[in-house]
């Protein structure tokens, strides 16, 4: 048998990559394409390799918010307010 705190564990890792991940992506990303937006018509890439990029990082993006929106899920219904990790990542993220 195992205790609550062991079964959330794995979650627990998960989001500690995925938040900060998620967050940094969601600010720099949109800055980085624009800044890049010289640069891609100075260097004439294929527009396949440039769809190719933004697709991928959209998918990262999805992905990092479909496994925050299952793991409030799972908090949720196990009755909590709100996730403990994700709580303590808001925390030390505040300014």
């Amino acid at each position: 048998m195992t205790t609550p705190g062991q079964e959330r564990q794995p979650s627990y890792r998960l989001l500690k990559v995925v938040l900060p991940l998620d967050g940094s992506a969601s600010f720099l990303l949109p800055v980085l394409l624009l800044a890049a937006v010289p640069v891609l018509r100075w260097l004439d890439p294929s527009a396949t390799l440039v769809g190719a990029v933004v697709i991928g990082s959209a998918v990262v993006l999805g992905a990092c918010g479909v496994l925050m929106a299952a793991a409030m899920a799972r908090t949720m219904l196990r009755g909590e307010a709100e996730h403990p990790e994700m709580a303590r990542f808001l925390a030390s993220s505040r300014r």
